[in-house]
């Protein structure tokens, strides 16, 4: 899925709810995966996988970089 197309769909939502599914952790860097549902403006839903590339420093998020997957 084009980056534009992500872009599109999370400025149309109105509500939603992440659910983590896994965390994998190694120090200062980590990984989640799980799923986000959510409704937009129109009424539809979004149903999108995602993964966040986190890495910490002064107990903040310093970087994060997150990776989506919409089921076909």
């Amino acid at each position: 899925m084009p980056l534009w197309t992500i872009t599109k769909i999370f400025d149309q939502i109105v509500s939603g709810q992440h659910t983590i599914v896994w965390i994998l952790n190694d120090g200062d860097k980590a990984v989640c995966c799980g799923r986000f549902v959510g409704t937009k403006k129109d009424g539809s839903v979004v149903d999108i996988l995602f993964a966040d590339e986190l890495q910490f420093g002064n107990f903040k998020i310093e970087k994060r970089r997150v990776y989506f997957c919409q089921p076909e």
